[in-house]
């Protein structure tokens, strides 16, 4: 599964852009660190290769139906498909409306709430590291909200990468 998973990520972002890298970048970041935290759970590593998959497509021509098709049928041949569509943000005026419409809805779920915090704590520490204050501060700003609301499983590695995200806060 999760060797699909990565064949069909690389294949979905490969025309995208993360900061100054590739897509791929970034989708690494976050199956590293399902890697880290869930080392034997193939689940969450491919949900974290597949996290961005839908909001990538959607806007798109049609040239990336064939692409949508793939990650549908994937999905479904391993129960994937509520979590990824849980992942997606929800259209809104802006993004603290987006996350307000999605982030209860994700809450539903622990693997999606795993894979959010894990994108979270990619993006946060990926900030840091390049200085990027702007997105830093954001971030920050958004957290209470975050935890407010996918903060419901009392899990302790939920609570672990919740306090290694608040860390990168520390300026």
């Amino acid at each position: 599964m999760v060797q699909s998973a990565i064949r069909l990520a690389l294949n979905t972002h490969k025309d995208e852009i993360y900061d100054c890298h590739p897509y791929s970048f970034h989708i690494n970041q976050v199956y590293q660190l399902a890697c880290q935290y869930y080392p034997h759970d193939d689940y969450i590593q491919a949900l974290a290769l597949l996290h961005d998959k839908i909001e990538s497509d959607i806007g798109k021509s049609q040239k990336n139906y064939e692409s949508m098709t793939q990650i549908t049928l994937f999905c479904r041949s391993f129960h994937l498909t509520v979590d990824v569509e849980l992942l997606t943000d929800k259209s809104g005026e802006n993004r603290k409306e987006r996350h307000q419409k999605t982030y209860p809805l994700l809450a539903r779920s622990k693997a999606a709430v795993s894979v959010k915090l894990l994108d979270r704590l990619a993006n946060v520490s990926y900030s840091k590291v390049t200085g990027d204050m702007k997105k830093l501060k954001m971030y920050k700003k958004e957290h209470p909200y975050l935890v407010q609301t996918l903060n419901v499983w009392d899990d302790l590695i939920h609570e672990h990468i919740i306090q290694r995200i608040e860390d990168y806060f520390v300026l």
